[in-house]
């Protein structure tokens, strides 16, 4: 039976930004991205490191959205936090002694887009495992973010961070 009710719109869901979350969420899209870059500059090295870039990239893009879903999932802060260190500590041996495997053995040149992916990975960590350790204080130390301050800068920063990034490339 029809009602003469109109249908009225669901509520719009309100936006989690805390600090913590555009921390978390801005250093994985920022990061991410300048893997899936990294993937499109690696594709006359064969399939694997343009594979292993996209792959990273990609589930660090989806890291970005978790967070913001999921801002208190201690699990995956662990899970992320592990994965990221394991990618930068890659980057800082490949970049120190160099890899004995891989299309570029040996040492490769460090770039700037790979060290702003790699500084934001260990930046990450960092704030992942603080959240786990120590939720509360570190929530009260990164509220700032979610202010007015706070989101010009990372609105300003996060395009500016991209930007540089993609166009901070390196050669072969």
């Amino acid at each position: 039976m029809p009602s003469d009710t109109p249908a009225q719109p669901a509520a719009p869901r309100a936006l989690k930004l805390t600090g913590p979350v555009l921390a978390l969420s801005g250093l994985m899209l920022s990061a991410g991205t300048i893997h899936i870059d990294a993937a499109a500059q690696h594709l006359d090295l064969g399939w694997q490191l343009p594979t292993f870039f996209a792959v990273v990239g990609l589930l660090q893009l989806y890291l970005a959205w978790a967070f913001y879903e999921r801002p208190d999932d201690r699990r995956l802060l662990v899970l992320a936090a592990a994965g990221n260190l394991v990618v930068a500590v890659l980057w800082l041996i490949s970049r120190t002694v160099g890899l004995p495997f891989g299309p570029e053995q040996g040492r490769s040149q460090i770039g700037f887009s790979d060290t702003i992916a790699s500084v934001q990975e260990f930046a990450f960590a960092y704030v992942a495992v603080a959240l786990v350790r120590a939720p509360e204080h570190t929530k009260q130390r990164l509220a700032w973010l979610a202010g007015p301050m706070g989101l010009r800068v990372t609105f300003a920063v996060l395009p500016l961070m991209l930007f540089v990034a993609a166009l901070g490339g390196h050669k072969h």
